[in-house]
């Protein structure tokens, strides 16, 4: 992973958001896949620790400035993301949450929805596919800042 330059501030809270995440692993996974199959719920394991270990590298190689610079190389939690619906050209704006978001706003996607699994982790110009019930919807990331 090459260096990458973020603000102080986005430093700090990508570090607030990990650490949550770590302390509310175990909860998140109870709380929202004590129900599901053990597949499913291995791979909600497996999404939340390859999240982790991708976050970890990527602050080992982070540049951190006073800049007010807050663009960001792929998703993450919390992070806002503009995307384009590639059918109808429409930009949206988005914000990835966690599950037990408390201020939950119009436009968040929590990060177990089908949509919020599909943007984790992806970066600019990647194309997201969904099947939902009125069809595919695809999807392509135009910008990432947290």
């Amino acid at each position: 992973m090459e260096k990458y330059i973020i603000s102080i501030q986005t430093f700090e809270n990508i570090i607030r958001s990990l650490v949550r995440l770590e302390e509310e692993q175990d909860l998140l996974i109870e709380r929202f896949f004590s129900k599901s199959s053990a597949v499913e719920r291995a791979e909600m394991v497996h999404l939340l620790e390859r999240y982790i270990k991708q976050m970890n590298q990527f602050l080992s190689v982070i540049e951190k400035r006073d800049t007010p610079e807050r663009k960001l190389p792929f998703i993450i939690i919390g992070c806002e993301i503009e995307v384009e619906d590639m059918l109808n050209r429409i930009h949206k704006q988005l914000r990835l949450v966690s599950p037990l978001e408390e201020n939950i706003q119009f436009g968040d996607v929590s990060t177990f929805s089908p949509l919020g699994k599909a943007l984790l982790l992806k970066g600019v110009g990647s194309i997201v596919k969904l099947n939902s019930f009125s069809g595919k919807i695809k999807y392509k990331i135009i910008k990432i800042s947290l």
